[in-house]
């Protein structure tokens, strides 16, 4: 088999996925909960482009208020 194990944060230790909890939590905040999707399809696409939001337009304050993908091209060019 593959050998795979899923990840898993410890119980009430958000710190151990911060990134990824940081992530959904805007994606809720900004897009999901303001949203009535009328489809699956319309849902997914929207899921798709706010992360390409978030990457590429969305400053960070933890980055500097760089968006993610502009701080990446700092980081590798140093």
């Amino acid at each position: 088999m593959n050998k795979i194990v899923q990840s898993f944060s410890r119980t009430s230790t958000p710190y151990d996925n911060a990134v990824a909890e940081a992530f959904f939590s805007a994606l809720k905040k900004e897009e999901l909960y303001r949203t009535n999707f009328k489809s699956e399809r319309e849902f997914f696409e929207c899921v798709d482009a706010y992360m390409v939001f978030y990457n590429t337009k969305r400053p960070h304050g933890t980055l500097a208020y760089k968006t993610p993908e502009k701080f990446e091209i700092i980081f590798l060019n140093k």
